[in-house]
């Protein structure tokens, strides 16, 4: 903003001093030079232009209104750090990299603001301002928003090279606090006059809003509250000189300017008052100030439903929501790549983030956009009956082909009619998975687009889940390591029944630790269940959102959702019963594994004191890796849980709501015969698109064939089929397998 001068140096704050002290501020506002679009002095334009353009922020509803929208719209959204990949065939591919040390810091720029304070200021800095400028703290690892009005750039006039930031919040000084460029992120809207300072949206205009900020008055007197602009006072013959100048010494001194324009005004006798038509320039007072705002609504493409001033529609409208994804594709959606390139830049040049990495908005979750989603999911419904299903992905999703997915579903189709239920059930295992496969296909033609954002909402929350649940495991076996301790040197105190020969003294030691476990173990029980309801209960939660949204008829899933507000305490009673029921086999398998030890150590013939070593050593050696596979299983397990209650609720609704299996289709999944487990006990590749009645004609829950009613359903006693199984499953309206042409089960 400010420029230093090595010849003669300006003292900003006598020039500014100067300018405001001046008798005919107000004229020099309305001057036709002014209105004209004359320019300000040039060395108080800097000074003055950024206070006036802050102020209005607070001054003028309309600035607030229009700037509000704006940047609650883009803070809502999370900025993240992502990776953008490309398949052999040239396809984008973006992914998160939610464990980037760079998001931790972004989620909680400084101590007292989150993401969503710190995003809103920012976007407010760039819009109204023109430009948003950060201090990067890089010893503290914050980064510190810096008002736009306090900063001035020390610019050296002979290279024309920015050298260094002042920050200083007194109004036209050039000295305070100075910032290496190196530690500033200054964000700049185009501005042809300057490479260094950005141009406010606002600046253009800023003479039309002073003129309505300096008329404020005017308007609220003469226009919204209905006083007469201009009057006339005459005079009776019989009234003297003397008598009409005194009547004009009162006028001037008690019913002039501004502070006295609300007075009533006593006309003494033989004084009348007449009332004057509006002059042009009066009655066009508000057309003026009125253009200048639609400049401004029309720079930042911000929807005038939002202002009261659309003249058809209301708020939520189809041209209200036309208007807003107008206001998403030409204004939002552009701020945000300047926003996120702005910080690639930025920490790139720090090193702190690759090459291929870069900071990107998560649109998934706007449900504004997802509309236009929802009209391709159809659209691709309708291409596929002639083309194939990569060819779908590629035209509409800009996805990478899938294997086989160059086959013309019309050929499955036909092959399917051709053949008997009864003969696919009874006598072909290949047929079965063809069946599988083209169900699938054809469910994930209409769900495709929704399933893929909504597994990767999901596989956020269970990575946040698995990651606490990891902790409160490891905090458990610590517990347990102690209790085990003591409860083992309280046993075997007496040195002479440690390692005995008599079988029955061993016995009895035995028999008396394990009882001391049970009873310290459990004492354990209520605090570790209740960290787990709080590590697992989003996750249930989101489980039974997805699920929920899986439902398209919009009548159907609110009386489900309604459903859901009022059965909350049943679904977290649900999920407590599985922790109590998680934590007795982590009971269980930790008192035996501590046995085991001790047992071992006894006929090793260690010591007491080795012993307790071996133990603890036992939970250190063992406790990362089983609270991986606890926290694993028991967060996607209270997922299931989450989807198992909206299929409940929803066939309230829609009795013969069905349901349906789906695996990750990669080489883990169990069974795959070209995957790493083609042998094992369970077999998850063939459940692929089995499809399932949620309930059978006496209201129970229906299985698959593999004996489970879900994914790793806890009422069943197969560990095969559930430890680290991956798998998911939704529910399916029939009247959707109608519209797909599949087979009702």
């Amino acid at each position: 903003m400010g420029k230093t001068n090595n010849k003669t140096e300006i003292d900003p704050q006598s020039k500014t001093e100067e300018f405001l002290s001046k008798k005919n501020l107000d004229q020099m506002f309305l001057s036709d030079d002014l209105a004209g679009g004359g320019q300000w002095d040039s060395e108080i334009k800097a000074l003055l232009d950024n206070y006036t353009l802050k102020s209005l922020y607070f001054s003028e509803d309309w600035v607030f209104i229009l700037l509000d929208l704006l940047c609650s719209e883009i803070s809502d959204v999370d900025m993240k750090v992502s990776r953008e990949t490309f398949t052999s065939d040239r396809r984008n591919v973006v992914e998160f990299l939610d464990d980037h040390p760079l998001n931790k810091l972004i989620q909680k720029p400084n101590p007292m603001q989150d993401y969503s304070t710190w995003m809103y200021l920012h976007v407010l800095e760039y819009c109204l301002m023109g430009n948003s400028i950060q201090w990067y703290a890089e010893k503290l690892n914050q980064l510190h928003i810096i008002p736009a009005e306090s900063a001035f750039l020390d610019i050296d006039e002979k290279t024309n090279i920015l050298k260094r930031y002042i920050v200083n919040s007194q109004h036209g000084k050039l000295e305070g606090v100075t910032f290496k460029k190196e530690q500033i992120l200054h964000q700049r809207r185009p501005n042809p006059v300057s490479t260094y300072w950005g141009l406010s949206p606002f600046v253009p205009n800023s003479k039309a809003l002073l003129f309505n900020r300096y008329t404020q008055d005017y308007l609220n007197s003469f226009y919204l509250k209905q006083a007469t602009g201009q009057l006339a006072l005459s005079l009776d013959k019989a009234v003297s000189e003397e008598a009409a100048m005194r009547l004009m010494r009162s006028f001037e001194h008690s019913y002039t300017g501004r502070r006295n324009q609300r007075r009533t005004m006593l006309l003494p006798k033989g004084v009348s008052v007449t009332e004057i038509s509006q002059s042009i320039a009066d009655q066009n007072l508000l057309e003026i100030v009125n253009q200048n705002r639609e400049k401004i609504i029309n720079i930042l493409r911000v929807p005038k439903h939002a202002l009261s001033l659309a003249e058809a529609g209301s708020l939520g409208s189809e041209e209200h929501k036309t208007a807003l994804k107008f206001m998403w594709t030409s204004a939002i959606k552009p701020i945000m790549k300047k926003i996120s390139g702005t910080f690639t830049d930025f920490f790139q040049e720090k090193g702190m983030l690759a090459s291929d990495e870069k900071f990107a908005f998560d649109l998934s979750h706007i449900e504004l956009l997802r509309e236009d989603s929802i009209r391709t999911a159809d659209l691709a419904i309708r291409q596929l009956e002639f083309k194939t299903l990569n060819e779908v992905r590629r035209d509409l999703y800009d996805l990478p082909p899938l294997p086989g997915g160059d086959e013309n579903p019309r050929a499955h189709l036909v092959e399917e009619e051709e053949l008997e239920e009864e003969e696919i059930i009874e006598n072909s295992s290949d047929i079965l998975e063809t069946k599988g496969e083209i169900a699938i296909t054809k469910l994930m033609t209409r769900y495709g687009q929704w399933y893929l954002k909504s597994q990767e909402e999901l596989e956020k929350e269970i990575k946040k889940t698995e990651q606490d649940m990891h902790r409160s495991c490891l905090n458990l076996f610590v517990d347990m390591a102690s209790k085990a301790v003591r409860d083992f040197r309280s046993t075997y105190k007496d040195k002479k029944c440690y390692g005995s020969q008599n079988t029955k003294a061993a016995s009895g030691s035995k028999n008396a630790l394990i009882e001391k476990l049970i009873v310290n173990f459990d004492l354990l029980a209520d605090d570790f269940i209740e960290q787990a309801e709080q590590n697992l209960l989003p996750a249930s939660e989101a489980g039974y959102i997805a699920n929920l949204e899986s439902i398209l008829n919009d009548n159907i899933r609110e009386r489900v959702a309604e459903l859901g507000e009022r059965d909350e305490a049943k679904r977290k009673a649900a999920l407590r019963s599985r922790i109590e029921d998680a934590f007795k086999s982590i009971t269980e398998t930790s008192i035996n594994q501590v046995i085991e030890t001790v047992e071992k150590a006894v006929l090793s013939g260690k010591t007491i004191s080795d012993t307790s070593l071996a133990i603890v050593a036992m939970f250190a050696t063992k406790g990362p890796a089983r609270a991986d596979l606890i926290a694993r299983t028991e967060s996607y397990t209270s997922l299931s849980l989450g989807k198992k209650a909206a299929l409940d609720n929803a066939v309230e609704i829609v009795p013969n709501m069905v349901k349906v299996w789906i695996n990750e289709g990669d080489d883990r999944v169990r069974g795959n015969p070209d995957g790493k487990y083609p042998k094992t006990q369970a077999d998850h590749w063939k459940l692929q698109g089995e499809i399932r009645p949620a309930k059978d004609s006496k209201g129970e829950d229906t299985k698959f064939s593999n004996g489970l009613r879900f994914p790793r359903d806890p009422d069943s006693n197969k560990a095969a089929e559930k430890v680290n199984c991956r798998c998911d499953f939704m529910m399916v309206a029939p009247e959707d397998l109608d519209k797909l042409q599949i087979a009702r089960p």
